[in-house]
């Protein structure tokens, strides 16, 4: 793994090898997986994999209203434009 991109204060990281970027999930290390990450999803592309997390990430919020769910999303959207500046990413 040549790279990893923490995302936010959260348990999730997106990496990348030469043929794709990989969107993990922090775990226990263990004699079976010693690096302490799990590969949840796998894309060609960098924007893909930003909006799978960020889909699965507002899928596991425990919202309980439509008010609490458009302020996840809020909240996920502001935390992934400053990890990945999709802004620039998007016009670029």
């Amino acid at each position: 793994m040549a790279n990893l991109i923490q995302v936010g204060n959260t348990e999730y990281c997106i990496g990348s090898d030469v043929n794709q970027w990989i969107v993990y999930k922090r775990v226990p290390v263990t004699k079976h997986n010693i690096n302490g990450l799990s590969a949840i999803g796998y894309y060609t592309e960098l924007i893909p994999a930003v909006t799978a997390l960020s889909k699965r990430m507002l899928r596991l919020e425990e919202a309980n209203s439509v008010s609490e769910l458009y302020d996840a999303a809020s909240k996920i959207n502001k935390m992934m434009n400053e990890t990945f500046n999709l802004e620039a990413m998007n016009n670029g």
